[in-house]
């Protein structure tokens, strides 16, 4: 499994939505053709695409710190899933 974040710029507005995308892993169909699993979780956090005022370069920076430290959690969370999968067989 992979934890990345993705970063989407909104086109009406000035800010970037952030999410956590998890992957994990794939399937194929009857066809062959290859379907990725995913599950998105969107975060309450956004940035500023263009930061002109020292407030908003210090949010940035702030949100930046937040959204590492989630994706850290998230990745410790499936690994320990993982751990405690791996005890039970």
């Amino acid at each position: 499994m992979n934890v990345h974040i993705r970063r989407k710029k909104s086109p009406k507005s000035d800010k970037i939505t952030i999410s956590l995308e998890i992957y994990k892993g794939y399937t194929k169909n009857d066809d062959g053709k290859i379907k990725a699993n995913r599950e998105t979780q969107k975060l309450d956090y956004f940035l500023y695409a263009n930061p002109n005022t020292p407030t908003k370069t210090s949010h940035n920076k702030e949100v930046e710190k937040k959204i590492e430290a989630i994706n850290r959690n998230q990745i410790l969370h499936i690994y320990r899933e993982c751990e405690k999968l791996v005890w039970e067989i």
